[in-house]
C-alpha cells in the first residue's frame, strides 16, 4: 500500500473535477482566449484576401501565356530542328511557371507569417495556466519549447516504447509543452508530439534546380554546347513540374484545414528536395517510470489494419484474445506472455479505456516494457493547435485536454494498485 501521505497527495492530484476545470476556464482563459478569437477573425479575413490576390494573379498569369503562346507558336517555323522548338516551347513554359511558383512562395510566406501573429504567445498564455491548474502539489515542470536534447530524449522514448516500430522506427520529430515530474516516486511525462519516418535524399542533389543551374553557370563557356543546353532546359522543365506537384497540395491542405504551413519542413521537402518524412503519430505522448519491473513486452493499440501488422513483422509478440467483446471491439493486443498480458489488462484499466476511446474517439496506444508504462493518444489535427475555422472560445478541445490526463493519471494509480503484473 501507499504510505499515508502519498497517498493523500496523489488523491488531491486526482480530486480535480470538469466543473472545477470548466470553472476555471470561465474565470482564467475567458478573457485571453477572446483576444485570441479576434486574432483569429482579422487573420482569417487577411488570408481570404490573399487567397483572393493569389486568384487572381494565377487567373492573369494563365491569360498572358494563352496570348503570348500563340505568338511563340507562330514563331518556331524560324526553327528547323524539332529539338530546337521542344527547348523554345520548354524554356517559354518554363518561365511562367517560374513566375506561378514565386507567386506559390509568396503565399506561403505571407500565409505562415499571418498564422505565427495569429498563434502568438498562445503556449504561454492558455497552456501555463492550464499547467498551474493541473499542478496542484508543484511536483511538475513545464517547457514550452523543449530543447534538443528533450527532443532526443523524447524521439529515443517514443521508440522504445515499441508502439510505432513496424518497419521503420520514427526518426523525426516536432514537440512542445513539455511536461515532467513525479508523484509517489513514479516519474511522470506527457508531451504533445508530431512524429514521421524521415528519409533523406542523399543522391538527389543531381536532380536539384539550384545544382543544375550552378553546373550550367560553371560550364558557360566554349565547352557549353547548343546540346547541352537543349538537355538542360527539359530537365529544369521537370524539376520545376515536380517541384508544383509536390508543393501544391502540401501548402494547400494546411490553408484548407486552417492550419500552419510548417514552412522549415516545406524548404526541406519541396524547396530543396532533401528528405520525404512520412507522418507516423500526432498527439499527446505519455510515460511513467515505476520502481518495479514487467516481465514481459505488452502492446495494446487501436483495432484496424496497421496494427495487425504488427503480428507478421516481431515472432515475440503473439496476439492475445481476451473475453471482454467491448474491448476487443477498440483494440488489438500484443505480448510476449499470454498469462501476464491478462493480469496487465486489469477490468478496471480496459474499462477506462474503451470509456475513453467511445467518448473521445481517438486512437489510443499503450505499451508495458520493462518498467515504464507508454501511452499515445492520436490527435491528428493537434489538440490545443490553433485552427483559423475553429472558434478559440469552444470548451470542446480544453475539455478533451483535461480529460486526457486525468485519464491518464488514473491508469498509472490503477497499475501501482496492481502488483501481480510486477516482478519483485
Amino acid at each position: 500500500m501507499y504510505a499515508g501521505d502519498n497517498n493523500q497527495e496523489y488523491i488531491m492530484l486526482l480530486l480535480k473535477t470538469l466543473d472545477e476545470f470548466k470553472q476555471f476556464c470561465q474565470q482564467n482563459l475567458l478573457h485571453e482566449l477572446q483576444v485570441f478569437e479576434a486574432r483569429r477573425q482579422q487573420v482569417r479575413v487577411s488570408v481570404f484576401v490573399s487567397i483572393s490576390v493569389f486568384l487572381i494573379l494565377v487567373y492573369f498569369l494563365i491569360q498572358f501565356y494563352k496570348y503570348n503562346l500563340n505568338d511563340i507558336l507562330s514563331g518556331l517555323f524560324l526553327f528547323n530542328s524539332l529539338p530546337e522548338k521542344i527547348v523554345i516551347l520548354l524554356l517559354f513554359t518554363w518561365m511562367y511557371i517560374v513566375a506561378f511558383f514565386m507567386i506559390l512562395l509568396a503565399f506561403t510566406l505571407f500565409y505562415n507569417a499571418a498564422f505565427e501573429t495569429f498563434v502568438s504567445s498562445f503556449d504561454t498564455k492558455i497552456i501555463e495556466k492550464i499547467f498551474d491548474f493541473i499542478n496542484t502539489n508543484r511536483s511538475f515542470n513545464i517547457s514550452i519549447t523543449p530543447s534538443e536534447e528533450d527532443k532526443e530524449y523524447t524521439l529515443s522514448t517514443l521508440c522504445n516504447s515499441q508502439i510505432f516500430n513496424v518497419l521503420f522506427k520514427p526518426s523525426y520529430i516536432k514537440h512542445d509543452n513539455l511536461i515532467s515530474g513525479q508523484i509517489n516516486d513514479i516519474d511522470i511525462m506527457f508531451v504533445t508530439i508530431d512524429a514521421s519516418i524521415g528519409v533523406n535524399h542523399y543522391w538527389t542533389y543531381i536532380f536539384d534546380i539550384n545544382y543544375l543551374i550552378k553546373e550550367a553557370k560553371s560550364k558557360v563557356s566554349e565547352t557549353f554546347t547548343e546540346a547541352q543546353f537543349i538537355v538542360l532546359i527539359p530537365m529544369l522543365f521537370m524539376l520545376l513540374c515536380f517541384r508544383l506537384i509536390k508543393g501544391i497540395p502540401f501548402v494547400f491542405n494546411r490553408v484548407i484545414r486552417g492550419q500552419n504551413i510548417d514552412y522549415q519542413r516545406f524548404q526541406v521537402e519541396i524547396l530543396r528536395n532533401e528528405a520525404y518524412n512520412t507522418h507516423v503519430f500526432k498527439g499527446l505522448f505519455f510515460t511513467a517510470k515505476f520502481n518495479k519491473f514487467a516481465k514481459a513486452v505488452t502492446i495494446i493499440k487501436p483495432k484496424f489494419f496497421k496494427a495487425n501488422i504488427h503480428s507478421f513483422l516481431d515472432e515475440k509478440k503473439q496476439l492475445v484474445k481476451l473475453e471482454d467483446p467491448e474491448f476487443t471491439k477498440y483494440f488489438t493486443v500484443y505480448s510476449e506472455d499470454q498469462v501476464e498480458a491478462r493480469y496487465v489488462l486489469s477490468t478496471n484499466l480496459m474499462a477506462k479505456l474503451v470509456e475513453f476511446r467511445k467518448k473521445a474517439r481517438r486512437n489510443i496506444y499503450v505499451s508495458f516494457v520493462d518498467d515504464i508504462i507508454y501511452i499515445a493518444i492520436e490527435y491528428p489535427e493537434g489538440i490545443f493547435e490553433p485552427n483559423l475555422f475553429r472558434s478559440m472560445l469552444s470548451f470542446a478541445p480544453l475539455r478533451e485536454y483535461f480529460e486526457t490526463i486525468q485519464l491518464m493519471f488514473k491508469i498509472v494509480e490503477d497499475l501501482n494498485l496492481n502488483r501481480r503484473i510486477w516482478k519483485s
